[in-house]
């Protein structure tokens, strides 16, 4: 779908355990999924 309205597919970003995890490891979380959406090397996975 992604490529019929121009858009880049990304790979999900998954983070398990949210409820019962502590500030920090959200704000790692948080750290890490930038990274994930800014990587441009993801932006053509899975993309057949």
């Amino acid at each position: 779908m992604a490529n019929l309205t121009g858009m880049k597919y990304l790979t999900p970003f998954r983070f398990h355990g949210m409820m019962q995890a502590s500030e920090e490891q959200i704000k790692h979380s948080a750290e890490e999924y930038v990274k994930h959406a800014l990587n441009p090397a993801l932006a053509t996975e899975g993309v057949r």
